[in-house]
């Protein structure tokens, strides 16, 4: 179930990123940082 939360998120963010043509909305939009690159 944890997976398809994952696969749907970065789906998501794959939309978002392709949709605006700007990777620098990732580490700012999202929630959960992981990498914790701002």
């Amino acid at each position: 179930m944890k997976k398809v939360l994952l696969g749907s998120l970065l789906f998501v963010v794959i939309i978002a990123l392709s949709f605006t043509g700007t990777s620098t909305i990732t580490a700012q939009d999202l929630p959960l940082d992981p990498v914790g690159i701002h």
